[in-house]
């Protein structure tokens, strides 16, 4: 799927950079866009994913309402919503994340 792999481009890039929260919209936006597709199994997963990203960021109210939102999440683990894709990459440090700064392009899909 195109869009998924657009997305899927757009939470390399980030965590590529270090830059955790955008990870989590990203994913938040990727699961949103399976879910409202019917792909339930994609869409949890993104989701999953995004609840785990917005934690390590300290988005507390926002993992709360995600929670509240989605009722698959009642019950899962912090273990079953980890991603593999993400899980043990190292960020930057602040030093080479201050050398690759540039402006990230918002995402359009159509």
């Amino acid at each position: 799927n195109e869009v998924r792999s657009a997305y899927d481009m757009a939470v390399s890039n980030a965590s590529r950079c270090g830059f955790i929260h955008y990870v989590a919209i990203a994913n938040e936006r990727a699961g949103k866009y399976c879910l409202s597709r019917g792909d339930s199994y994609w869409g949890e997963h993104y989701i999953g994913c995004a609840i785990q990203r917005y934690e390590e960021w300290g988005a507390v109210k926002k993992v709360q309402l995600m929670k509240e939102s989605y009722k698959f999440l009642a019950g899962m683990s912090p273990e079953m919503l980890q991603s593999g894709t993400l899980k043990g990459r190292v960020r930057f440090d602040k030093e080479i994340e201050q050398q690759h700064e540039a402006p990230l392009l918002p995402i359009h899909v159509s």
